[in-house]
């Protein structure tokens, strides 16, 4: 499910990003996706203990949100932005 983020610092964006979108409306994932990505995040992060549901959602969320926006000027997809390490304001990406 997070195969398109290659590092475990791009998670923790994908997290904050979530944490971000939660005051806005957003659409929650089905249990089921949130069961998978719970499992997949256990696997990933093994060494820093058991994921809680708040954060599988919040990376789930930003997740989601970082496959589907574009920077407005360059026209990088955020995945890709978050991948390289730039810096992620949500203002730039439409």
């Amino acid at each position: 499910m997070f195969e398109k983020v290659h590092k475990n610092r791009g998670l923790r964006v994908c997290n904050s990003i979530g944490k971000q979108l939660l005051g806005k409306t957003v659409k929650i994932p089905i249990k089921i996706d949130l069961n998978i990505a719970k499992e997949e995040l256990n696997s990933r992060l093994s060494g820093e203990g058991l994921v809680r549901n708040y954060y599988s959602i919040n990376t789930f969320i930003g997740y989601k949100y970082a496959e589907d926006h574009f920077h407005y000027l360059t026209g990088n997809l955020m995945l890709d932005d978050i991948n390289k390490g730039k810096k992620i304001y949500l203002n730039s990406y439409i």
